[in-house]
């Protein structure tokens, strides 16, 4: 249980990419997170938002990957 409201709760997955709100929790995959030679504009922006910010907590799930290069791409850029 909770106070954070629905609106505060962003996704970012293959077809879904909603605007960071601040403060906010954002719910993706490594992959999503990794940026790759072709990548959109919008995307781009987006993360380069969750580069700059603070984010205070990273929950991690399948961290027995975590040694593998781009996932420690992830881990070092979300701050």
């Amino acid at each position: 249980f909770c106070d954070v409201k629905e609106e505060q709760i962003r996704m970012m997955v293959k077809n879904t990419t909603d605007t960071l709100t601040n403060p906010c929790i954002l719910i993706t995959t490594y992959y999503q997170l990794v940026r790759g030679k072709k990548i959109r504009k919008e995307r781009e922006a987006l993360l380069n938002e969750i580069a700059k910010r603070e984010w205070g907590l990273l929950v991690l799930d399948e961290v027995h990957v975590c040694p593998a290069l781009s996932f420690q791409t992830v881990v070092t850029t979300v701050k």
